[in-house]
């Protein structure tokens, strides 16, 4: 238990230390799975890649990407 408020890295982290379970994820409150099968799909990504981490493509309401994302998208 923080005694003070730290900023969102230090909350992520503290999040970090006391998760239990095989995955861990960072989502802002804002995010919408355009598909049920956004996480298991994720989840078996995760399993079968030989790195770590990845970033979503972030997809604006009128289809395009959001700068931020990247050419690439999980299929």
């Amino acid at each position: 238990m923080h005694k003070r408020r730290g900023g969102y890295g230090e909350a992520i982290n503290a999040g970090a230390r006391q998760a239990r379970g095989e995955f861990f994820a960072v989502l802002n409150a804002d995010i919408r799975f355009l598909s049920p099968d956004t996480v298991p799909r994720l989840a078996h990504t995760s399993c079968t890649a030989r790195w770590g981490s990845w970033r979503l493509a972030l997809e604006l309401s009128d289809g395009r990407l959001q700068d931020s994302a990247g050419a690439r998208r999980l299929r």
